[in-house]
């Protein structure tokens, strides 16, 4: 569970090799604010698994009772102030269960995940519309389309808000840093923010958490224009990337890409943003 912390002109950044593994440097920064700042994350996946489901379900023999019942036991320890407490909880989480973990230990406030998998946040209206399975709802399905926005939102149970930024296939993975792509799913998340009464997401204190099998072409990594994601860098209370070298070559589309080179051309993109 080592990390190695360096300084970017004057940004802290953050590198681990599996995602949650992020919560070490998380909870170390967390212990000098006063209060836990969002989380802003750029990933493959959701990661929005509860925590110690892996854990509970394998020590319980896959039983889904017995491991429910496991997960109640467990709880969420406040940890961030003890490195012992934390690291214990790291070893027991999985690599998609660290988000709902930070929330409840209070290391973070809320999250909002850009990923590729995932169904974005249901908005009040989508879920009127899909959720009503009487009869009579069925039969409006059938004379009525679903909803278009604008939308309006609740906040999840577990405070994380999924955007899906539809950048599984290539033209859209090639575009993943674009100022306009970035723009577009940040609109999309405005109204999700709204109902945590965040006006802006960027202007609210926060962390940037980058897991690099975002990236899955050489060219997402290389954008035209990253003003957008150099404001979020510059902006961020600091920086954590997850080197997931396994996911980056599971997911990559060019068959030459990997997450060295990834992880070099990130940390040229930060210095850039903060010089």
């Amino acid at each position: 569970m080592e990390y190695t912390g360096k300084m970017i002109g004057g940004k802290a950044v953050y590198i681990v090799e599996e995602h949650h593994h992020t919560l070490i440097p998380w909870g170390i920064k967390r212990r000098k604010a006063a209060q836990p700042p969002m989380l802003i994350t750029f990933d493959y996946h959701a990661d929005t698994r509860p925590a110690f489901l892996h854990y509970a379900f394998s020590a319980s023999g896959q039983d889904e009772r017995k491991a429910a019942m496991l997960r109640s036991e467990m709880g969420v320890a406040v940890a961030y102030d003890n490195n012992a407490l934390l690291a214990a909880a790291v070893k027991k989480l999985s690599n998609d269960e660290h988000i709902d973990y930070a929330i409840q230990a209070g290391i973070i406030k809320n999250a909002f995940v850009f990923s590729f998998e995932g169904n974005s946040t249901w908005s009040v209206e989508e879920k009127q519309y899909w959720d009503d399975e009487s009869p009579q709802g069925v039969m409006r399905r059938t004379k009525a389309p679903p909803p278009l926005p604008p939308y309006t939102y609740e906040e999840p149970e577990n405070m994380i808000f999924v955007i899906n930024t539809g950048g599984s296939g290539i033209k859209q993975a090639n575009r993943v840093l674009e100022s306009d792509f970035l723009q577009d799913n940040f609109d999309a998340a405005a109204p999700m923010a709204a109902s945590s009464g965040i006006n802006d997401l960027p202007e609210c204190p926060f962390i940037l958490d980058i897991d690099l099998d975002y990236f899955t072409t050489k060219k997402s990594i290389q954008p035209d224009d990253a003003a957008f994601f150099y404001m979020l860098v510059r902006k961020s209370q600091f920086v954590s990337i997850a080197k997931e070298p396994d996911f980056v070559i599971r997911h990559r589309i060019e068959d030459d890409l990997d997450s060295v080179y990834l992880l070099d051309k990130l940390l040229q993109h930060i210095e850039t943003a903060m010089n």
